[in-house]
């Protein structure tokens, strides 16, 4: 019987093991995903007779709207995030998203069936010794581009428009 049971297995595995690339996320317009996550990261750095170990601990949540999908079933939406913290070894936060307005953590995206992400912005988040963050973003396309920055209620962009055809 034990041995049934341990082909039955094995079949049942391998048999369904063909279906795995014809997985795909089936978006739908409206709806909103969240996710939380948390990393631990390592860093060593040596140099100079200086060897540095630090450890910092990043939790975030983020969500995912999905504003249409095509009829491909590729998605376009926006990724947002709503808490962000990096905390030192020692337990000390030295970074968060606290003083960024929410609407200024929004990122336009585009999704495929396999859930890998495009994103159409790159968004840093900027801390200096103090602990005093600041929101930077940069846009790029093939008629020109913009970058900001932001820092509490205060944003300040830069425009370049160029024509593609005279540079």
């Amino acid at each position: 019987m034990f041995r049934f049971i341990v082909s039955f297995t094995l079949l049942f595995l391998f048999a369904n093991a063909g279906y795995a690339d014809e997985l795909a996320y089936q978006w739908i317009k409206g709806s909103t995903h969240r996710f939380q996550t948390e990393s631990v990261d390592d860093i060593t750095i040596s140099g100079m007779g200086v060897d540095m170990n630090m450890q910092f601990t990043l939790n975030s949540i983020f969500g995912i709207q999905v504003d249409s999908v095509a009829s491909n079933g590729t998605a376009s939406g926006v990724v947002f995030v709503e808490e962000f913290t990096v905390i030192n070894k020692a337990g000390k936060t030295i970074a968060t998203i606290d003083d960024i307005p929410s609407n200024a953590l929004t990122n336009p995206v585009q999704i495929d069936t396999k859930g890998n992400f495009t994103f159409k912005e790159v968004l840093q988040l900027v801390v200096d010794d103090k602990g005093n963050s600041m929101l930077v973003s940069a846009n790029i396309n093939e008629n020109g581009g913009s970058a900001s920055a932001q820092v509490g209620g205060e944003k300040v962009t830069l425009r370049a428009k160029f024509d593609p055809k005279t540079g």
